[in-house]
């Protein structure tokens, strides 16, 4: 099977894939590239992160100024990412950032200054939930096409024999949806991390199968009931 996330999270998923038992080589449909971010000032009640890169793309100054105060992530990625940063004091929440907003207008108040950090591409859901509070939003990174993947993608896929091809994203998806969708095919499947995830890849009639709970557990766990079977 193929990877398709960005570096260096493809080569820990291959990683863990290989542990345990499968087959699996990373082919990374976009790359992390950090942006220029204007530094922090004034004072903040909290911070929310709805991307584990948003944190490792952070100016080491950035995460200096805001690692003591209470923070919320999205995702167990996440809260790893912030613990290796420094953050002291931090709870993970899920399965998404609409989940993540409203635990977030449950325990501060509205009103209080949250800072925000996160990629370019990205749906405006914690802008919308959450704007009765003072957000500033800090984006760390963007998320680009990889130039090459999809002549890498087709190459991969038939050198290995690939049957199978995980997309952990929207944006991966659509890039899947362009390569394939063309002339689908019963021989190869799509791994999703979500609904989301898998609907470029539905709308083409690529054949989907997709995780019961939208994290990189729930992935796993669906590879592990078709291993099974």
């Amino acid at each position: 099977m193929i990877v398709t996330r960005p570096e260096p999270a493809a080569s820990r998923t291959v990683a863990r894939l290989k542990a345990e038992g499968f087959y699996a080589s990373a082919v990374p449909l976009t790359e992390i590239r950090t942006l220029p971010v204007k530094a922090v000032s004034g004072t903040f009640d909290a911070v929310i992160v709805t991307s584990a890169n948003a944190v490792s793309s952070a100016d080491s100054k950035m995460l200096e100024a805001l690692r003591a105060l209470p923070a919320f992530a999205v995702g167990q990625a996440t809260g790893e990412a912030l613990r290796q940063a420094g953050f002291a004091s931090f709870v993970v929440y899920g399965p998404d950032a609409t989940a993540l907003a409203q635990k977030v207008s449950s325990v501060i108040p509205a009103g209080a200054r949250v800072a925000y950090l996160c990629g370019c591409e990205r749906r405006n859901i914690v802008e919308v939930e959450l704007a009765p509070y003072e957000l500033l939003v800090l984006e760390t990174y963007h998320a680009p096409a990889r130039m090459g993947a999809a002549e890498e993608l087709r190459s991969a896929v038939i050198e290995h024999n690939v049957t199978r091809i995980l997309s952990y994203s929207q944006r991966a998806s659509a890039i899947l949806a362009d390569v394939f969708g063309r002339s689908p095919t019963s021989e190869i499947s799509f791994a999703c991390i979500s609904e989301r995830a898998a609907q470029p890849l539905r709308n083409r009639g690529l054949f989907v199968r997709v995780a019961q709970t939208a994290d990189e557990e729930g992935l796993f766990e669906l590879l592990r009931v078709e291993k099974r079977s």
